[in-house]
């Protein structure tokens, strides 16, 4: 890869480096989704609109923004200038990293949105229904304590992942029977749905962890086939 001699800017502003005067430049791409998600969550309305532009729908909260900071990366990177002697086949390497990482966003909203709407409807909007009766306490002490840890502190909830979503559904299989049947034929049973939700976590995980790694056009087949299901699943019938 080949980027401007110069510290990655942010694409709302154009800063390349943190606030004051004595403000370092942003020394790679990971400082400016940082300083993307600083902006959104103190109500900069522009570098929200960015964000929102590119996950396909609104943010839920603060603890989602910071979540997706790994992932705003490749995003974030890709929108850089590239001098004219960037390696051909570059900038489709990129566009599949970047289709993978927003799709990413896009499945872990609307999986949040849709699992704790279904526990609430069951077992009551108070956490000692949806949140004790719908999660395992495993998963509660998890969120509990990466809670404790973080400045902005959320709901419990908004600290699970992909993999907490798939230990919900699967103990809760009855509550969400019904949508995953209009996933049909592509998925037959829930072990399906639930062993391609941990493909997803991995390739996502490859993607934003590794510099080196490249997707497949067979990786991103897949993510747009299991994008199209959580569509589907999650959408009111």
């Amino acid at each position: 890869m080949t980027v401007e001699n110069q510290a990655p800017r942010c694409p709302v502003c154009g800063n390349d480096r943190k606030a004051g005067p004595k403000g370092k430049p942003f020394y790679g791409f990971e400082r400016v989704a940082w300083h993307l998600a600083s902006k959104a969550i103190a109500g900069g309305r522009r570098h929200r609109a960015w964000i929102e532009e590119r996950v396909d729908g609104p943010v839920l909260n603060r603890s989602a923004l910071l979540k997706y900071v790994d992932i705003l990366t490749d995003v974030v990177e890709a929108h850089q200038p590239l001098v004219a002697e960037t390696p051909a086949g570059f900038l489709d390497e990129i566009d599949l990293k970047v289709e993978i990482a927003t799709a990413a966003i896009t499945v872990e909203r609307r999986l949040s949105t849709y699992i704790r709407e279904v526990l609430i409807e069951k077992y009551g909007k108070e956490d000692s229904g949806w949140w004790a009766q719908g999660v395992k306490k495993p998963i509660r002490d998890k969120c509990n304590s990466k809670m404790e840890d973080c400045r902005y502190r959320e709901h419990p909830f908004f600290y699970t992942d992909l993999i907490d979503y798939g230990d919900i559904i699967h103990k809760n299989w009855i509550l969400f029977e019904h949508d995953f049947k209009r996933l049909s034929p592509s998925y037959l049973v829930k072990k399906e749905l639930i062993e391609d939700l941990v493909k997803f976590n991995e390739l996502r995980h490859l993607v934003h962890g590794s510099r080196r790694t490249i997707p497949t056009i067979d990786d991103n087949e897949f993510v747009g086939m299991f994008l199209s299901a959580v569509h589907e699943m999650t959408s009111p019938a």
